[in-house]
């Protein structure tokens, strides 16, 4: 008979599992979603039907750590199960198995009412369908699983169990090698995440001429006009990688002109559908043409336009 000590330990292993099984079920839905999502552009402009760079990543990292770890700790439950070491008929494995259950039904719920909505929101029927399609099988294929696991007598060199325990590698590696065939490569991310850079501080180089503008009514001559009057920080002015200053130059009393030097293009969607048009741009020097316009006393209009 099993002592307490026992029993804890089981229920530790039980938690571990259906812990990690929470972030492989999770990664493995948002690797199909994302694959739905690429495969299926969106006319447009839709979080949800977005292919999104970063959940990916986020699914890679979960599947990497929460796989292993969700199937190491199934197959030592199962052991102790064949080895008479865990009773079946325990009340803690009952209880936790359905709690489980319970939680992976009520997230199902969740994303069949977030598919449902984008579906209402004008998102391509087909993509509603695989998505939903998607979430019934996730938690069909587990539910059963743990339904099958419960009622089963047959403890040693069980096929079925078996069966599950190469589908569920299976499944894992195939969405693994999607998700790195969609995925950039890190120097890439690395590269679009330095341009973000770059237009984030060439926005803030934009708010403080604009500011500058409307309490003098007229243009700074030069940028270190902006870290003078502790506008920004010196930091700001400077490319982030090369440490060059960014160009500015004064087209007129209102207009000037803003270049840098990109890795990238800007991509388009996804990741970056955030971004304003204004301030996308081409791989190596973009300018950006910056008009002000307006009555000194109300906060000038600013225009911004990509110039070559």
């Amino acid at each position: 008979m099993a002592n307490n000590s026992d029993h804890a330990k089981h229920a530790f292993f039980y938690l571990i599992a259906f812990f990690a099984l929470g972030f492989v079920a999770t990664a493995i839905g948002q690797v199909i979603f994302q694959l739905i999502n690429h495969t299926f552009v969106e006319t447009t402009s839709s979080y949800p039907g977005d292919y999104i760079q970063s959940i990916l990543r986020f699914a890679i990292s979960a599947l990497i750590i929460s796989a292993p770890i969700y199937y190491l700790a199934t197959r030592k439950i199962n052991s102790d199960l064949a080895k008479g070491q865990l009773d079946p008929d325990s009340a803690i494995r009952k209880w936790l198995t359905y709690i489980a259950i319970f939680i992976a039904v009520a997230v199902a719920i969740g994303d069949l009412i977030t598919t449902l909505n984008s579906f209402l929101s004008g998102e391509i029927t087909l993509k509603f369908s695989l998505k939903a399609a998607t979430i019934f099988a996730i938690v069909g294929s587990f539910g059963v699983y743990y339904f099958f696991d419960l009622k089963r007598k047959n403890f040693t060199r069980d096929l079925t169990i078996r069966t599950f325990g190469i589908g569920f590698l299976v499944v894992v590696f195939a969405c693994l090698a999607v998700a790195f065939s969609l995925l950039d490569s890190p120097a890439r991310a690395r590269a679009l995440r330095e341009d973000a850079d770059r237009i984030g501080e060439l926005q803030q180089i934009s708010w403080a001429v604009t500011e500058l503008y409307n309490l003098n009514s007229a243009l700074p001559q030069n940028l270190d006009a902006l870290t003078a009057d502790g506008k920004l920080n010196e930091d700001v002015l400077l490319d982030p990688v090369s440490g060059q200053k960014y160009e500015f130059t004064i087209i007129d009393s209102s207009n000037y002109k803003l270049c840098a030097n990109f890795e990238l293009a800007t991509p388009e969607g996804g990741d970056y559908s955030y971004l304003d048009p204004a301030w996308q741009h081409a791989a190596g020097q973009a300018c950006f043409a910056v008009s002000l316009s307006g009555n000194q006393k109300d906060y000038p209009n600013v225009n911004v336009k990509p110039i070559r």
